[in-house]
């Protein structure tokens, strides 16, 4: 039985080895070239093929004219869209190339035709993948005799595996934010792999020694619960990158049996070859996924470092962009003082990097966070998904986006498409009961929240919302104890603060609010209090002309929260007025 790669979309079948197009399991005629010029678009699903790479790669040893590109397209077109109920598969770019834009899925295994009257087909193996792209998840890895400080290479060490495997587009990886919690010795990576619903784990070790590391690193079946292989690497870390292409490439042997030239390049790809500025970028990554104020601010440090080191490291740029995106949501600083430099630095990362997925998404950010420059951001969260369908920032932020103007419908699609390649994501699921908050269904925000929680239950913004959602049910007192363990696990934050504050205000607590306002004032004194907080108090008080001034200063700001000013409740009791009707079309958001 011979190995076949095939891809099916609508009533089409690609079957690769066989070098045929059927549909409806009948065969399309069609000439070599054609064909070539249908798998290729076919492989590179949902990216730009520039007119120049695929005459390239038709006609390697020959010169042809972009004519002949085009009737070999159009010719596409005519069978596919005749046979597809009108749909599109085929989009031009003017001046630039061609993307094939339906939804592929990839058969990788033994010809299903050959074996159609074979009876039951065998349960899939790791790189069978008849249900789609397979699935893995990168544990971070055990750090054994490092030094103080240095904790950050068991996780920097996955988090980027995870990267550079996911830059594939064909491998469905987990991301860091869901694997994290998998750190540290101890763990069962079978149990592991089912709970991230995924084929195949990879786990290891690392140790430091000076300038040495060594790795030793295996790939577990989840189902055979056995490995499929397992490694050794003593070298520099100066070879770290060796190690990592190494560890790459055989984890897409495992479980892809043949990537396109693109894919196989994607996956080699390497953003420096300093192993300063790159351990400088693991440290960065390290500090920014925790998810706090003061990580924040290292994280910061170190993609500085890591830039400094290496001037043309796109990536480290678009990873300083991150940091200076989230530093006015966790009211670290203003956002004027932000928001420009990560413009800036996304920008540069283009410059040295223009498909680079990650730069895009931090531009879209700031676009739409700052700028208020909603096609632009939305152009730019589109980009990104299209150079990496599974990047989880890139939808969650679109997703944001597109739920800020009640486009539920398109914001719901996003989710769901990462909850069925994660369903276990902590970050996603909340994104989920956000998007109900938004939605006002209030009573599916607090099912979703209350489901996440029993899997995370000392995820402290999980427990920032399931409060909001608490509040506008009129359940404050649930409302104020949640807001109050959040307290408990960050400390004074001035957003946690402010969410007590509007708990007690919608409970007519009057008073207990007045001291809540009181501690933001003289914290106000010596960080930065986000005046958009600090309305919503008022808003709940019944105090809307304090509450319509403070949203005009926050607008004044460019604080990012006003963006939600569209679809946040507790400003439902301002929405007739003309004053607050302006501050909608100021940002952007107006009907």
């Amino acid at each position: 039985m011979r190995a076949t790669t095939s891809y099916e979309f609508g009533r089409f079948r690609v079957d690769a080895a066989e070098r045929l197009l059927l549909r409806d399991g009948e065969v399309v005629p069609l000439t070599p070239k054609v064909f070539e010029t249908l798998l290729l678009l076919v492989e590179n699903r949902g990216r730009v093929m520039e007119k120049r790479v695929m005459l390239d790669r038709i006609w390697p040893d020959t010169f042809v004219e972009e004519n002949s590109l085009s009737k070999n397209v159009s010719l596409l077109r005519r069978l596919l869209e005749e046979g597809g109920g009108g749909r599109r598969y085929i989009e031009t770019l003017p001046k630039r190339g061609y993307r094939f834009s339906a939804e592929v899925r990839e058969v990788c295994g033994a010809a299903a035709r050959a074996d159609s009257d074979a009876g039951a087909a065998p349960a899939p193996r790791a790189g069978d993948a008849a249900a789609g792209p397979a699935a893995v998840a990168v544990l971070p890895f055990v750090t054994q005799g490092v030094g103080a400080g240095e904790e950050y290479l068991g996780v920097g060490l996955a988090d980027a595996l995870i990267t550079q495997l996911g830059n594939t587009g064909v491998i469905v990886v987990r991301p860091t934010s869901a694997v994290r919690r998998y750190a540290g010795p101890g763990r069962d990576s079978v149990t592991a792999g089912r709970e991230l619903g995924v084929e195949a784990v990879i786990e290891g070790n690392v140790q430091q020694a000076g300038s040495r590391v060594r790795v030793t690193v295996q790939m577990v079946c989840v189902r055979e619960g056995a490995p499929v292989w397992a490694d050794k690497f003593d070298t520099e870390f100066t070879h770290i990158f060796d190690v990592q292409d190494t560890i790459s490439a055989q984890v897409a042997r495992a479980l892809t049996p043949k990537l396109s030239a693109e894919q196989g390049w994607l996956l080699r790809k390497r953003y420096t070859t300093s192993a300063g500025a790159y351990r400088e970028y693991l440290k960065g990554r390290h500090f920014w996924n925790a998810r706090t104020a003061e990580g924040f601010r290292q994280a910061v440090e170190c993609h500085e470092s890591a830039v400094a080191h290496d001037p043309a490291f796109a990536l480290a740029y678009a990873g300083l962009a991150d940091c200076y995106n989230f530093l006015p949501p966790w009211n670290v600083l203003p956002p004027g003082e932000c928001y420009p430099r990560a413009r800036a630095a996304a920008e540069k990362a283009l410059s040295l990097d223009p498909a680079l997925p990650e730069a895009y998404a931090a531009l879209g950010y700031t676009l739409a966070n700052y700028d208020w420059d909603w096609g632009g951001a939305e152009a730019a969260f589109r980009r990104a998904v299209a150079l990496n369908p599974h990047f989880e920032s890139a939808r969650l932020w679109y997703a944001t986006l597109l739920w800020k103007f009640e486009r539920f419908g398109e914001a719901l699609a996003h989710l769901e498409h990462l909850l069925r390649n994660d369903p276990g994501s902590s970050v996603i699921n909340i994104k989920l009961g956000i998007f109900h908050y938004a939605a006002r269904d209030y009573d599916a925000a607090v099912r979703q929240h209350r489901k996440t929680l029993a899997a995370h239950p000392e995820h402290f913004l999980l427990r920032y919302h399931l409060g909001l959602a608490y509040k506008e049910q009129g359940l404050y007192a649930e409302a104020a104890a949640e807001f109050g363990r959040v307290l408990d696990m960050t400390g004074p934050e001035p957003y946690a603060v402010a969410s007590l504050g509007t708990a007690y205000a919608a409970a007519g607590r009057a008073g207990d609010a007045r001291r809540v306002l009181k501690e933001l004032e003289d914290m106000a004194a010596s960080r930065y209090v986000a005046p958009y907080n600090v309305a919503a108090i008022h808003a709940n008080l019944g105090e809307y002309d304090r509450a319509l001034a403070l949203l005009g200063r926050s607008v004044g700001e460019r604080d990012p929260n006003v963006t939600s000013l569209r679809v946040d409740p507790d400003f439902d009791a301002l929405r007739g007025e003309p004053r607050f009707r302006e501050l909608l079309r100021q940002v952007g958001l107006s009907a």
